[in-house]
C-alpha cells in the first residue's frame, strides 16, 4: 500500500531540520499517542521512537492486547540549498507489518515542505491486504500528526 504525507511549515529549512532530529520535537508527537509506554532517542541525525499501545481489536487476535511499534528515521545533513533527504521504516512487534520511505526536505510551500513516500506492507496469507487496510489510518496519523505539532513547536522555538 502507497503512504504519502505532505507537509508545509512556515519556517526556513534549517529550523524544520532542527526539528524534526530534536528529542523535544518527537516527544511531543509521541504525547499525541495514548501510549502505555514509549522511548525517544535522537543521535546525529538519527531518531529511534518507540511506542506501546492497546491494540485495536482487529489485531488483538494476532498480537496480544498491546501494539508495540518501533520507528526509525535518518536525516541527512542540510545542504547549502536548504534541502535534505532521509529514510523512515517503522515495523510492528509480533506482526510481519514494515513501513519503508523516503523523506524529502525543501524550501517551498509557505517556507519548507516535507514529503513522506512509501509502502506498508502486512505479509500475512489471504487477510494481509485487508489488516493493512485496516491499519492505513493510523499510519497516516502517526505521519500527520507531525504537522499541528510541528507547527507549535516552530511557533514557541522561533
Amino acid at each position: 500500500m502507497h503512504i504519502h504525507a505532505h507537509h508545509e511549515y512556515a519556517a526556513e529549512p534549517r529550523l524544520v531540520h532542527d526539528m524534526l532530529i530534536s528529542e523535544e520535537f518527537l516527544r511531543r508527537v509521541v504525547a499525541k499517542f495514548d501510549a502505555t509506554s514509549s522511548a525517544v532517542s535522537v543521535q546525529d541525525g538519527r531518531s529511534s521512537v518507540e511506542l506501546e499501545m492497546d491494540a485495536p481489536e482487529q489485531v488483538r487476535k494476532i498480537i496480544g492486547a498491546s501494539l508495540r511499534v518501533s520507528q526509525n528515521t535518518e536525516w541527512l545533513p542540510l545542504a547549502g540549498d536548504g534541502t535534505s533527504s532521509g529514510t523512515v521504516s517503522a515495523t510492528v512487534a509480533g506482526m510481519p507489518a514494515q513501513l519503508l520511505g523516503v523523506a524529502k526536505l525543501a524550501p517551498g510551500g509557505k517556507g519548507t515542505t516535507v514529503d513522506y513516500d512509501g509502502t506498508f506492507e502486512i505479509k500475512l496469507p489471504l487477510i494481509g491486504n485487508k489488516l493493512a487496510s485496516v491499519a492505513y489510518p493510523y499510519v497516516m496519523k502517526v505521519l500527520n500528526v507531525q504537522q499541528p505539532v510541528g507547527d507549535a513547536f516552530l511557533a514557541e522555538n522561533a
